[in-house]
């Protein structure tokens, strides 16, 4: 998240939106007792760190811009229980949110391969055969 921000403002005003995203973090878990103690991490792929990211930055990119980043949280969410997102499409690219979980080990798993569109989303795309297990 430091680097995000260092990216796109100067030393000054990256170390004050750190300070503050920090604190909107520690909000937002207040509301969530179950997340209460948990600490920052280093990956952006923090659904929390995100939003407090966006509620303090001044200069808000656009909802569509951000969804990619919020939409790659679910499959890192899913490969961390064992099971395998299979997402073709996002309400970012098509009309709607088509998905299908299923366990990492599944032969369907195993036809799909994630992909990184220029915007940055991750994709489910087809493999012309599936992989060995």
């Amino acid at each position: 998240m430091q680097k995000l921000l260092n990216r796109y403002y100067d030393e000054k005003t990256a170390a004050r939106l750190w300070e503050k995203v920090q604190l909107q973090y520690g909000e937002y878990l207040k509301d969530e007792p179950a997340l209460k103690d948990l600490k920052i991490t280093t990956s952006i792929y923090d659904p929390i760190l995100i939003f407090a990211w966006y509620a303090v930055i001044p200069d808000k990119p656009a909802l569509e811009d951000v969804l990619p980043v919020l939409c790659n949280c679910d499959h890192l969410a899913m490969q961390a229980i064992h099971a395998a997102l299979i997402r073709e499409g996002t309400c970012v690219t098509s009309d709607c949110c088509d998905y299908c979980i299923v366990r990492d080990k599944h032969p369907m798993a195993t036809e799909y391969e994630l992909k990184q569109a220029d915007n940055g989303l991750w994709i489910s795309e087809k493999t012309r055969h599936p992989k060995e297990t």
